[in-house]
């Protein structure tokens, strides 16, 4: 696409955008891929709340109110979501605090808008601020984590964190996701038999 048929778009996206803007479920009953590649080319302050509000309804991950300090979402009894549009894998204002399982989703506009889905219990999620964790706001105690998927602890989390699936195929993403939710939480689960033996292990490497 050469600089005329760019500049032959911008109307388009215009369009687009006052669409989005008079309508915020404008476009919802597309295909998931298609309205995601349609809120990338809003502007920031447009495309985070509207692919919040997706994520949170194609996923059944309820609300919460803010003034209740126990995270952003919840899936049953297990809380909180943090997401991503930009491929860079920050995953931003994790308060430990709160004391929440977390999901983190990240769409990666730059990988044909394939979909990463991490599931960390409470307990990961304080084992990878320990291990990975910077201060995002000092004040607060706001944690962010920063993945690049060119290092092991991209291929740790994707191995041990990971839901499978595409966002091409909502159901089996989010069948995959009650699973692990349900698998973590039994009382047998990694960190009831095992967890202390793996952050030894890690940290004496």
């Amino acid at each position: 696409m050469d600089f005329t048929e760019l500049i032959n778009l911008i109307p388009y996206i215009d369009e687009l955008k006052r669409s989005f803007k008079m309508n915020d479920n404008y476009a919802i009953d597309e295909p998931p891929s298609e309205y995601i590649r349609l809120l990338y080319l809003l502007n920031p302050q447009q495309y985070g709340p509207l692919l919040e509000k997706y994520v949170k309804r194609i996923f059944n991950l309820d609300s919460v109110s803010p003034r209740k300090g126990k995270g952003d979402s919840k899936l049953g009894e297990h809380k909180a979501s943090y997401l991503s549009i930009n491929g860079s894998y920050n995953f931003i204002q994790i308060r430990l605090w709160e004391g929440n399982d977390h999901v983190f989703v990240t769409i990666d506009p730059r990988n044909d808008f394939k979909t990463y889905m991490f599931y960390l219990t409470k307990e990961e999620t304080e084992f990878e601020i320990k291990l990975l964790g910077r201060i995002c706001h000092s004040k607060a105690k706001h944690y962010k984590i920063t993945l690049d998927p060119t290092t092991s602890d991209w291929n740790r989390w994707c191995s041990q964190y990971k839901i499978e699936g595409s966002i091409e195929n909502v159901d089996e993403l989010k069948g995959n996701l009650e699973k692990a939710v349900l698998d973590k939480n039994k009382p047998s689960n990694f960190y009831e038999i095992g967890i202390k033996q793996y952050q030894e292990k890690l940290f004496t490497q």
